[in-house]
């Protein structure tokens, strides 16, 4: 059963700038009431020039050659596990900007 975003109590977006050398994802801010999200929503920038890569692991590189997650431009994805802070992001581009949106409290 997917759950309409609106059901959620607590919202918390963050935005990060991905560059070339592998950033964790960040946790959301602590006033959000989103202390352990329950869904994570990530999106790259319409605007960004170049694919961000993501792996639940810091080896992610920067062409994907080591696995991962291939984010281009405009894209999103959803996190189906409850420890997203395993997961890193890179791009060979350092400009990049995605969007991580922390949901909870049904």
């Amino acid at each position: 059963m997917i759950i309409p975003y609106d059901k959620y109590k607590y919202g918390d977006m963050i935005q990060m700038v991905v560059t070339g050398t592998a950033a964790q994802l960040p946790t959301p801010n602590p006033v959000s009431g989103v202390d352990f999200p329950e869904r994570v929503v990530l999106q790259t920038l319409s605007t960004n020039t170049h694919p961000i890569f993501l792996k639940n692991a810091a080896d992610v590189a920067v062409d994907g050659s080591t696995g991962g997650h291939e984010m281009p431009p405009a894209s999103n994805l959803e996190l189906a596990v409850k420890d997203y802070t395993t997961f890193y992001a890179i791009s060979a581009s350092g400009s990049q900007r995605l969007q991580i949106t922390f949901l909870g409290g049904l």
